[in-house]
């Protein structure tokens, strides 16, 4: 069977004026590690074929400006806006309609939340959300809990945004110990968020991370495989 497909959409630094493409090694060094292949793709791609040509699909962190109606009210944006975020939207509407596996890390948590109906809010405190490491409960009878095993891990946090409410299109799957919305999961998808960054945490050697991205790529390659079967 021809190797697993993981397509990876990367961050963009605009600081200094900068227009950047950039991405973390540790996606790479989890899809490579899981003998699946990554494959970069762009905000001028077309998502329709990044889609058809993909067995899954990593969502990268990263900082721009959402779409006002992904906040919920009295909140807004801050960051500066990106092309990034209307591929992403895109992208992120034809993997789900076309069961592509989907898992987003950060930014790309809250582009998964915001296409499905979640609202964001934009002011989580920074002593407890950015730079600190913190524990999260993981909730039972979720994809992350067959993922790491156990109800609690300890998780990296920089974050200036979370989720303030859910849609019924989800179900919260990780709390950080402030009631701060971790995790999330698409109902009756394979499709999984996660507020930390999993990717920073693989290359430190954490087990928990390891097992998410293992996971996700077995997932990929018995999706694909029913996908052919059918």
């Amino acid at each position: 069977m021809s190797i697993v497909r993981i397509a990876i959409v990367p961050d963009e630094n605009q600081s200094g004026g900068r227009t950047h493409y950039e991405f973390h090694k540790g996606f790479i060094s989890a899809v490579k590690d899981n003998g699946a292949r990554p494959n970069l793709v762009f905000y001028d791609d077309d998502p329709k074929k990044i889609v058809e040509q993909s067995d899954g699909i990593i969502m990268s962190g990263g900082y721009a400006k959402f779409p006002d109606d992904f906040f919920a009210d009295g909140h807004t944006a801050y960051h500066p806006p990106s092309d990034r975020v209307a591929f992403e939207i895109e992208l992120v509407e034809l993997a789900l309609e076309a069961d592509v596996p989907i898992f987003a890390v950060c930014h790309g948590y809250h582009i998964l939340a915001g296409v499905l109906d979640c609202k964001l809010r934009s002011d989580v405190p920074e002593a407890i959300h950015s730079g600190v490491d913190h524990l999260v409960d993981i909730e039972p009878n979720t994809q992350l809990y067959k993922d790491v095993g156990h109800g609690t891990i300890k998780v990296n946090s920089r974050h200036h945004e979370a989720i303030a409410e859910i849609s019924d299109k989800v179900i919260i799957s990780a709390r950080a110990p402030d009631g701060c919305i971790e995790a999330i999961e698409v109902i009756g998808k394979d499709a999984m968020g996660v507020q930390w960054h999993a990717e920073d945490l693989w290359g430190k050697g954490d087990i928990p991370s390891q097992q998410i991205f293992t996971s996700f790529i077995q997932r990929c390659d018995s999706s694909r495989g029913e996908s052919n079967n059918g």
